[in-house]
């Protein structure tokens, strides 16, 4: 926020606050109309500007000639039931006027309110984003049917947090890092499948119109139990829309259920922090490097680590098969390869890292800049 000099009179003094609003301004519209909708609420009202004041808000929509969208500005008042809908103007000196930008739009105002900004999506924007990020029930036990449920949000200050709260006090947990989806505005409504083991348990449809006109949604995914004497199952869930290009992408994890083998003692606790050592104090140039590293790892961190670095369970089983079941000679062929992945030694050193020490922490919630890999969870 920008507040010029001469803006607020010298009589008033007060606290300005910025509010991100996650709901509709809930004004009428036409049937066909969609959409991208940016809300903020400004504090305390009904304070007045003498001057315009700036009010700079990220969008996630990839607009076509940013500069000649000439949005609809939403207001309401505190102290009113109305709801006014305009036109932006034409000049920052005449509020309410608002600029389109690439990444953010500016918002010029003169006084305190709550404020949405509606951009047409069929005339101006290619593609709309979305943060989608699986949570899973903080128990699972073997033998009984769970939800996953994915939330879609725009990537708006503040949003994942509140959800993360919102899943918490349902007792649910993060199961993987959020992963963008970029949905075409033009094109159809998007489905997300969910599989275990590779056999699909559940498929639902999420209208585009949902997805342009809501700031989050939570969409359920039952998974069935199965009578399966296993400790850990993968779950892939696909988000697919339909169109001429066929936008799709998926996100991986491991489940282990609540009943099963601990997933930790604290003696392999006390190895995993000195494999992370290992990684710290290697340049992870030299086989020997990776040897070191391989010989700290335990059983259980052989699957999840190779599950985190994009490796299929089949996959892992395949190289320990060749190994003769020798997990730690496996680890190291499965470093080994994952290493000539990637785009530098450097970067590999520290996405290796980054992972295990997120991986160490008591955090569920912890981030992964620049990272989709699947995730595991420990029941």
């Amino acid at each position: 926020m920008y507040i010029p000099t001469g803006a607020i009179s010298h009589d008033d003094s007060c606290q300005i606050t910025l509010t991100i609003i996650r709901d509709n301004p809930g004004v009428g519209s036409s049937k066909n109309e969609s959409m991208a909708c940016y809300g903020i609420k400004c504090d305390p009202q009904p304070l007045s500007f003498n001057q315009p004041v700036k009010i700079t808000i990220p969008h996630s929509s990839l607009v076509v000639n940013p500069e000649q969208v000439k949005p609809d500005i939403v207001c309401r008042v505190w102290d009113s039931i109305k709801t006014s809908r305009k036109q932006s103007s034409s000049s920052t000196d005449k509020p309410p006027y608002c600029r389109l930008y690439k990444r953010h739009l500016e918002l010029y105002i003169n006084h305190c309110a709550e404020w949405w900004v509606l951009i047409p999506l069929e005339q101006h924007v290619i593609r709309q984003q979305v943060m989608c990020t699986p949570y899973i029930p903080d128990r699972i036990e073997r033998g009984q049917e769970f939800a996953v449920n994915l939330q879609l949000y725009n990537d708006l200050p503040g949003n994942e947090v509140v959800i993360q709260e919102d899943s918490r006090q349902q007792s649910c947990r993060r199961c993987h890092p959020s992963v963008p989806f970029s949905f075409e505005t033009r094109s159809g409504d998007v489905t997300i499948t969910c599989h275990r083991e590779g056999v699909e348990v559940e498929s639902q449809i999420v209208s585009l119109r949902d997805l342009q006109a809501k700031m989050s949604q939570c969409i359920s995914l039952y998974v069935p139990h199965i009578e399966d004497d296993v400790n850990f199952a993968v779950i892939t869930i696909t988000i697919t829309q339909a169109g001429k290009l066929g936008i799709s992408r998926s996100i991986a994890f491991v489940i282990k259920y609540t009943d099963g083998p601990e997933s930790q003692t604290p003696s392999e606790q006390a190895n995993f922090i000195r494999t992370i050592e290992k990684v710290k104090n290697s340049d992870l140039q030299s086989d020997i490097d990776i040897l070191t590293i391989a010989q700290t790892m335990d059983v259980n961190q052989f699957y999840d680590l190779g599950i985190a670095l994009g490796f299929t369970i089949a996959e892992l089983d395949r190289v320990e098969y060749r190994r003769f079941r020798d997990r730690q000679q496996a680890a190291y062929d499965m470093l080994v390869v994952w290493r000539g992945r990637q785009s530098s030694t450097p970067a590999a050193k520290n996405t290796l890292i980054t992972f295990m020490e997120s991986y160490n922490s008591s955090s569920n919630d912890t981030t992964f800049p620049g990272l989709s890999f699947a995730f595991v969870v420990n029941m």
